[in-house]
């Protein structure tokens, strides 16, 4: 009897191997959809703002200073000002952020769409305060901006939910002293 290596077969597979396994177990449904929808459905419970806030400020650090540098002056449409740049640097790494709280919605998931806007305007005001690029004085208004967006968005999603709206005003009250005059509730 040959002896046991400890690894299991699974972790011989390459990541994109190991994720078609899991689709195709998923597909035959039953037990095999119903495990992997539990396990989902923890993985998503654990989701923290805080979490979201790292995502959110890992995500804008992509975005540096020579980066910025690169995206600004003439181009082939015209002169693009560097604070311009800036602003449309960050903003792409937003959008995708920006979308999560509206596909929580539509996962019907209203607990993960507040979590996520918290996370957000806790990361946007996060890196607007501790951000180590020049290019912040260029766009005092930006990460502020983003905040109003991600929280109007949730807004729109659910105007009647009043305690959630509650939770969001006491979570940036918090956590985001400076910028709570910046919402209307």
């Amino acid at each position: 009897m040959a002896k046991s290596t400890g690894i299991g077969q699974l972790e011989l597979l390459e990541i994109g191997e190991r994720a078609s396994i899991l689709y195709e177990l998923y597909a035959r449904g039953g037990v095999f959809k119903k495990a992997i929808d539990e396990e989902v459905q923890k993985r998503l419970s654990l989701l923290t703002a805080e979490e979201v806030a790292d995502d959110l400020i890992l995500s804008f650090d992509e975005v540096d200073d020579d980066m910025a540098y690169a995206n600004s002056g003439r181009g082939p449409w015209g002169y693009r000002d560097y604070g311009e740049a800036v602003s449309e640097l960050l903003s792409d790494q937003f959008r995708p952020l920006l979308r999560k709280i509206t596909d929580a919605a539509k996962k019907k998931r209203p607990d993960l769409a507040l979590i996520t806007t918290e996370g957000i305007v806790l990361g946007l005001y996060r890196f607007e305060q501790e951000c180590r690029y020049d290019y912040i004085d260029a766009i005092p208004d930006d990460c502020s901006y983003m905040a109003e967006e991600a929280v109007d968005t949730w807004k729109k999603l659910y105007p009647d939910d009043v305690n959630a709206k509650m939770e969001l005003k006491a979570f940036i009250e918090a956590n985001c002293p400076e910028w709570v005059k910046e919402f209307k509730w």
